[in-house]
Protein backbone atom coordinates (compact mmCIF):
# COMPACT_ATOMS: atom_id res chain seq x y z
CA UNK A 1 0.00 0.00 0.00
CA UNK A 2 2.67 2.37 1.18
CA UNK A 3 4.81 1.21 -2.02
CA UNK A 4 6.77 4.93 -1.66
CA UNK A 5 6.70 5.85 2.31
CA UNK A 6 10.40 4.58 2.45
CA UNK A 7 11.69 6.05 -0.28
CA UNK A 8 9.40 9.57 0.62
CA UNK A 9 11.03 9.61 4.39
CA UNK A 10 14.55 9.55 2.37
CA UNK A 11 13.60 12.44 0.65
CA UNK A 12 12.19 14.41 3.70
CA UNK A 13 15.63 13.65 5.51
CA UNK A 14 17.88 14.92 2.89
CA UNK A 15 15.35 17.85 2.73
CA UNK A 16 15.67 18.62 5.90
CA UNK A 17 19.41 17.82 6.13
CA UNK A 18 20.39 20.49 3.47
CA UNK A 19 17.97 23.12 4.99
CA UNK A 20 19.02 23.22 8.54
CA UNK A 21 22.89 23.13 7.04
CA UNK A 22 21.66 26.15 4.53
CA UNK A 23 19.90 27.90 7.57
CA UNK A 24 23.22 27.81 9.81
CA UNK A 25 24.82 29.98 7.54
CA UNK A 26 22.81 32.62 8.70
CA UNK A 27 23.25 32.13 12.41
CA UNK A 28 26.05 34.94 13.81
CA UNK A 29 28.38 32.37 16.10
CA UNK A 30 30.45 35.07 17.23
CA UNK A 31 27.63 36.92 18.69
CA UNK A 32 26.85 33.27 20.67
CA UNK A 33 28.19 33.00 24.05
CA UNK A 34 29.32 29.91 25.00
CA UNK A 35 28.36 28.55 22.00
CA UNK A 36 30.45 25.10 22.47
CA UNK A 37 28.32 24.11 25.62
CA UNK A 38 25.16 24.96 23.40
CA UNK A 39 25.99 22.71 21.06
CA UNK A 40 26.56 19.97 23.05
CA UNK A 41 23.30 20.44 24.91
CA UNK A 42 21.32 20.85 22.16
CA UNK A 43 22.79 17.96 20.38
CA UNK A 44 21.82 15.61 23.56
CA UNK A 45 18.35 17.75 23.71
CA UNK A 46 17.87 15.64 20.56
CA UNK A 47 18.19 12.40 21.65
CA UNK A 48 14.58 13.38 23.25
CA UNK A 49 13.97 12.45 19.39
CA UNK A 50 13.97 8.88 19.66
CA UNK A 51 11.13 8.29 22.18
CA UNK A 52 9.05 10.57 20.29
CA UNK A 53 9.69 8.24 17.32
CA UNK A 54 8.52 5.37 18.97
CA UNK A 55 4.73 7.11 20.08
CA UNK A 56 4.37 7.47 15.98
CA UNK A 57 2.11 4.88 14.29
CA UNK A 58 4.45 2.06 12.28
CA UNK A 59 3.96 -1.70 10.58
CA UNK A 60 4.88 -3.84 13.00
CA UNK A 61 5.10 -1.83 15.98
CA UNK A 62 5.92 -4.16 19.45
CA UNK A 63 3.54 -1.35 21.23
CA UNK A 64 0.24 -2.11 21.86
CA UNK A 65 -1.33 1.68 21.71
CA UNK A 66 0.18 4.10 18.98
CA UNK A 67 -0.64 7.60 20.48
CA UNK A 68 0.17 9.42 17.14
CA UNK A 69 -1.62 7.83 14.54
CA UNK A 70 -0.85 10.88 12.09
CA UNK A 71 1.82 10.40 9.25
CA UNK A 72 2.25 13.76 8.78
CA UNK A 73 3.11 14.27 12.28
CA UNK A 74 5.51 11.41 11.78
CA UNK A 75 7.14 13.66 8.68
CA UNK A 76 6.88 16.46 10.07
CA UNK A 77 8.66 14.92 13.32
CA UNK A 78 11.84 13.69 10.67
CA UNK A 79 12.21 16.56 9.37
CA UNK A 80 12.82 18.74 12.04
CA UNK A 81 14.80 15.78 13.41
CA UNK A 82 16.88 16.45 9.83
CA UNK A 83 16.99 20.51 9.82
CA UNK A 84 18.18 20.06 13.66
CA UNK A 85 20.63 17.90 12.21
CA UNK A 86 21.72 19.54 9.76
CA UNK A 87 21.97 22.72 11.39
CA UNK A 88 24.24 21.44 14.42
CA UNK A 89 26.17 19.84 12.17
CA UNK A 90 27.04 22.93 10.26
CA UNK A 91 27.60 24.97 12.95
CA UNK A 92 29.97 22.58 15.17
CA UNK A 93 31.90 22.45 12.04
CA UNK A 94 31.97 26.20 11.71
CA UNK A 95 32.69 26.90 15.41
CA UNK A 96 35.88 24.30 15.46
CA UNK A 97 38.38 26.50 13.66
CA UNK A 98 38.05 29.10 16.30
CA UNK A 99 38.61 27.12 19.53
CA UNK A 100 42.55 26.04 17.55
CA UNK A 101 45.06 27.99 16.74
CA UNK A 102 45.88 29.40 14.14
CA UNK A 103 48.98 26.79 13.50
CA UNK A 104 48.24 25.13 10.01
CA UNK A 105 49.14 21.95 11.28
CA UNK A 106 47.38 21.57 14.61
CA UNK A 107 44.11 23.14 12.31
CA UNK A 108 44.96 19.80 9.97
CA UNK A 109 45.41 17.55 12.67
CA UNK A 110 41.86 19.00 14.11
CA UNK A 111 40.23 18.56 10.99
CA UNK A 112 40.79 14.65 10.48
CA UNK A 113 39.87 14.26 14.12
CA UNK A 114 36.54 16.03 12.98
CA UNK A 115 36.13 14.54 10.06
CA UNK A 116 36.56 10.88 12.10
CA UNK A 117 34.71 11.58 14.60
CA UNK A 118 31.71 12.19 12.23
CA UNK A 119 32.39 9.39 10.50
CA UNK A 120 32.64 7.16 13.59
CA UNK A 121 29.48 8.72 14.95
CA UNK A 122 27.86 7.76 11.90
CA UNK A 123 28.97 3.94 12.18
CA UNK A 124 27.87 4.43 16.11
CA UNK A 125 24.24 5.27 15.07
CA UNK A 126 24.09 2.71 11.98
CA UNK A 127 24.99 -0.23 14.72
CA UNK A 128 22.43 1.99 17.07
CA UNK A 129 19.58 1.71 14.84
CA UNK A 130 19.24 -2.26 15.00
CA UNK A 131 18.82 -2.20 18.63
CA UNK A 132 16.59 1.00 18.26
CA UNK A 133 14.62 -1.41 15.92
CA UNK A 134 14.30 -4.33 17.89
CA UNK A 135 12.91 -2.90 20.35
CA UNK A 136 10.36 -0.79 18.29
CA UNK A 137 9.68 -4.29 16.52
CA UNK A 138 9.72 -6.20 19.60
CA UNK A 139 11.48 -8.92 17.58
CA UNK A 140 14.81 -10.80 17.67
Amino acid sequence: QNDLYVALTFVIFNVGDLTGRLLSDRVNIDAIADLSKKLVLLSLARLLFGPIFYLCSARDSAFEEVIIKSDIFSMLLQYSFALTNGMLLSLSFMHAPSLIPSNASVQGIASTIMNFSLVLGLLCGSFFSFGYAIVGTGRI
